[in-house]
């Protein structure tokens, strides 16, 4: 429910009250089956569901005050209540030697509340626009897990970002310098830990003219570990796995470099753009053995790697013929990911290809899209998609619309997304089938009942919101 209002140019009040509720019967990774080993075979079952429900109330309030200067408020509370449960039971085929049960059972109640406030003053001039702010962003948990694993997680974490920019233009060359400092504080079981970041920016562009545009954007940020991450508490994964949350994570560091040059035409447009980004002792996975009542386990827990490089190159070329109305795009990139840890380094290189075509004509769009597969390294985890394309025709006029596309109309074969735990101690590759995905028709409608007296919501210059359960999944 949304309620606006607004006095002119003057003010502005908004006031949103959202609901999300979501409720998932089945999960991913659920499976019925067989496990053949050479001594012993087993019989496994292993099913997950989970619930939530994650009321929010969104207030914003916009002043304008005299001379070009304007004030923004926005404070948004939200709570979001989760359930999570899971079973894993690995049982003896019939005639196995073994008689050894895996039974785990999890059950996880969650409860969260989160406050989220931010301020914005800003004061324009000719060529110079000036704006200070503040955003703090708090949070309490209490978690309780329960089955296999019993125990009662109480968590507040805070984080509390203040800045200053200027954004300057002189003739073709324009630029922003802006400088922040950012504080976390994570308390838990009365141990607390406190973390100062650093987040200049700068900004710069220039117009050369004759279609010759240069731009760069180099900024430091931060971000918290998760509150699923940072939990004191085990869940048991299976009869050999268990994941472990990791109370001691520090908030990271994080530095991007952004460069792009282009060249327009009449008919033809050239791009290349470039980051390079670096995580200073980034939050990754990492797995390590321990023994548990005269058992080992793989124990996977996050921790504070030494760093993660990633460098993406994309160059474009663009076409555009019959005024405009039909335009080509091909776009390849490659994607240099390193991961390093404390224990292992991975290194991973993604060569790829976007393209598209597109056609307009009196309402009506024509298009086709296609791109190779896209991968990701993050940690030890390595998840490899595969090529996609889709096939469509829209048309929409000032009272209804309709369009039909086909995805993956020329597929020889069902989709597949491949996942790699890369770790010494115990790797796995999983391989999702969705023998379904192919040739997927999708049909869109829609009618404009629009009509009566219209009001002008206005642009809302702060939008929060907290979506993060914070509960530690038993799950792979």
């Amino acid at each position: 429910m949304n309620y606006n209002w607004t006095n002119g140019d003057k003010n502005m009040l908004n006031i949103r009250l959202r609901d999300n509720m979501a409720y998932t019967p089945y999960g991913p990774s659920d499976r019925d089956s067989r496990l053949y080993q050479p001594t012993d075979s087993f019989e496994i079952h292993d099913h997950d569901k989970s619930s939530s429900q994650s009321p929010s109330l969104d207030i914003y309030y916009q002043h304008n005050l005299p001379h070009k200067q304007h004030l923004y408020f926005d404070v948004v509370g939200t709570y979001i209540n989760t359930h999570s449960d899971r079973r894993f039971l690995q049982t003896p085929l019939r005639g196995s030697a073994s008689t050894d049960t895996t039974d785990v059972i999890s059950r996880v109640r969650g409860d969260k509340w989160s406050l989220i406030g931010e301020a914005i003053y800003e004061k324009e001039w000719e060529n110079i626009m000036l704006t200070v702010g503040a955003r703090h962003n708090q949070q309490w948990v209490k978690n309780t897990y329960l089955g296999s694993t019993e125990a009662t997680v109480n968590m507040t974490t805070a984080e509390t970002y203040a800045f200053a920019e200027m954004r300057h233009r002189v003739d073709k060359f324009s630029y922003v310098v802006g400088i922040g400092v950012m504080h976390t504080l994570i308390d838990q079981a009365g141990q607390k830990q406190s973390t100062w970041i650093a987040r200049p920016q700068l900004t710069m562009s220039y117009d050369f003219g004759k279609g010759w545009f240069w731009k760069y954007k180099g900024y430091v940020s931060g971000y918290q570990p998760s509150l699923s991450q940072l939990s004191d508490i085990t869940q048991q994964i299976d009869k050999y796995q268990m994941r472990r949350g990791n109370p001691n994570l520090k908030s990271v560091m994080y530095v991007s470099n952004e460069m792009e040059l282009s060249w327009q035409s009449k008919h033809v447009n050239l791009n290349l753009w470039a980051n390079y980004s670096y995580d200073h002792k980034p939050i990754m996975e990492e797995t390590f053995e321990e023994i548990i009542d005269g058992s080992p386990y793989a124990i996977r827990m996050y921790d504070n790697q030494r760093g993660y490089h990633k460098l993406n190159v994309s160059p474009s070329v663009q076409v555009k013929l019959l005024d405009n109305k039909l335009m080509f795009n091909v776009t390849p990139f490659v994607k240099y990911m390193v991961s390093q840890g404390n224990n292992y380094n991975h290194e991973h290189v993604n060569y790829g290809v976007r393209g598209g075509i597109f056609y307009l004509l009196k309402g009506w769009r024509f298009y086709a899209d296609v791109v190779t597969a896209q991968h990701n390294l993050w940690g030890e985890t390595l998840t490899l998609g595969e090529l996609t394309h889709d096939i469509g025709i829209n048309y929409n006029s000032e009272h209804f619309g309709f369009g039909i596309m086909m995805v993956n109309p020329f597929s020889p074969h069902e989709s597949r997304t491949v996942t790699k735990d890369l770790s010494a101690l115990a790797p796995t590759a999983n391989t999702a089938v969705m023998q379904n995905y192919r040739q997927v028709l999708m049909l869109n409608f829609n009618v404009n009942l629009d009509f009566g007296t219209k009001h002008n919501e206005g642009w809302k210059r702060i939008d929060n919101e907290d979506t993060e359960s914070g509960i530690l999944s038993g799950a792979k």
